[in-house]
């Protein structure tokens, strides 16, 4: 790893640590390669937003915003979505990386706040789920104006 005044330049690492861990490698082991300590690696992987989502059953929120985005990595949340969605940042990571699930009140005010169409809302809580019908109301509402 290069040094850049007395800090190691992660950038050209990321990949190769993403990789690490998908491939079950402790973070103690990644870190033990690297010579740094497990918390500053694991700074690393939340900073670069380097979670590993499970493909085959992603979160509700991976969902959401690999819809809006295609490239999830490309979103970045900024004090006014905490504010919006009325979701504290900790919340949002812990449903982004899949740890709990999603309120139908936060689904609905990401949905609002990113503009999802009710379409696209459907097709993501998907027609096994129960959908609250006032949502898609209001999400309804919203395409006709």
């Amino acid at each position: 790893m290069e040094e850049n005044g007395g800090h190691k330049k992660w950038t050209v690492k990321l990949q190769e640590i993403q990789q690490l861990v998908r491939d079950g490698l402790s973070l103690e082991e990644i870190a033990e390669k690297y010579e740094t300590t497990p918390y500053n690696l694991n700074q690393v992987i939340h900073r670069n937003g380097l979670f590993i989502i499970d493909e085959k059953n992603p979160s509700l929120a991976y969902k959401i915003i690999k819809t809006v985005f295609r490239n999830p990595q490309y979103f970045k949340p900024t004090r006014e979505f905490y504010k919006a969605t009325n979701i504290s940042q900790q919340r949002w990571w812990t449903l982004y990386r899949g740890e709990d699930r999603m309120t139908e009140e936060e689904f609905r005010n990401i949905a609002l706040h990113l503009d999802l169409t009710l379409h696209e809302a459907y097709d993501l809580r998907g027609s096994g789920t129960s959908v609250q019908t006032n949502f898609l109301d209001q999400l309804e509402t919203k395409d006709k104006k």
